[in-house]
C-alpha cells in the first residue's frame, strides 16, 4: 500500500520533483479531485521517432561493427561470407535490441529514453517481447516497404501512431 492509497497526502517536494521529471520528458501531471497526481500522456511524434531512430541505429551499427570487425578476421576481405555474417548479426543485434529494450521496464530503446517516449499498450501497459517483435517485424514488413509512408503517419495521426503502431493494435 502506498502513501495515497492509505490516505497519507503526498510530500510537495516530492510531487514537484515527479512534475518536474515529468516535464522534461514532454508529459504534464494533472491533479485529480481526489488529490492523486495522474500523468497526462504525450505521444511521440514523427521528429522524435525520427531522432530516437537515429539514435539506435548509430548504437546497433557500433555493436555490429565491433562484433564484425573481430569475427571477420577470420573470413577474407570482400568475401561473400563476410557479407551473410554482417547482415545476419546485424539482423539478430537488431531484433534482440529492439524487442527486448521494449518489453523491458524502461518501455524504450536507448534513444527512445533520450527524446521521452516509451512504447506502451493503449491503456499505458508495458508490451511483451513478442510483441515488440511483432512491432518490429510491421515496422519492416509495412511501414517501410511503403516508401517510408508508414512511419509519416506518426506526424499526422491524432495519437501519433504509426502504421505498424496501429495494425498491432487491431490484432
Amino acid at each position: 500500500m502506498n502513501q495515497m492509497q492509505a490516505g497519507i497526502p503526498p510530500d510537495p517536494r516530492a510531487m514537484r520533483m515527479i512534475d518536474a521529471l515529468y516535464a522534461s520528458l514532454g508529459m504534464a501531471t494533472m491533479q485529480t479531485l481526489a488529490g492523486r497526481s495522474q500523468v497526462g500522456r504525450a505521444y511521440g511524434g514523427f521528429w522524435r521517432r525520427g531522432i530516437a531512430a537515429v539514435i539506435d541505429w548509430l548504437v546497433i551499427g557500433v555493436v555490429v561493427s565491433l562484433s564484425i570487425g573481430y569475427h571477420g578476421q577470420l573470413a577474407p576481405p570482400h568475401s561473400t561470407v563476410k557479407v551473410v555474417v554482417y547482415y545476419a548479426l546485424a539482423a539478430l543485434v537488431a531484433w534482440l535490441y529492439f524487442a527486448a529494450m521494449e518489453a523491458s521496464a524502461w518501455r524504450a530503446t536507448l534513444g527512445k529514453l533520450v527524446v521521452g517516449v516509451r512504447v506502451t499498450t493503449l491503456d499505458g501497459q508495458r508490451i511483451g517481447f513478442g510483441q515488440a517483435t511483432a512491432r518490429l517485424l510491421a515496422k519492416f514488413g509495412l511501414s517501410l516497404p511503403l516508401l517510408g509512408l508508414g512511419f509519416v503517419m506518426a506526424g499526422v495521426d491524432a495519437r501519433k501512431q504509426a502504421l505498424h503502431d496501429r495494425v498491432l493494435v487491431a490484432a
